[in-house]
């Protein structure tokens, strides 16, 4: 239920996630779960808004 809140920006080999709107720290849990399979590298609160960065874990050999 929180996707209409957040937008996601590819930057290099990273994404950055935002929310659009202030998110209640139960809100920000969830989210941190959800991205945290995909590998949170950072995050940051601006303005407010918090914003995570994800390195996406690519399948296959390395």
């Amino acid at each position: 239920h929180l996707l209409p809140y957040l937008e996601a920006s590819k930057k290099g080999d990273y994404i950055v996630i935002g929310s659009k709107r202030y998110l209640s720290p139960e809100e920000e849990q969830v989210v941190i779960r959800l991205l945290s399979t995909a590998g949170i590298v950072d995050s940051a609160l601006i303005n407010g808004r918090r914003y995570w960065v994800v390195k996406p874990k690519h399948s296959g050999a390395c």
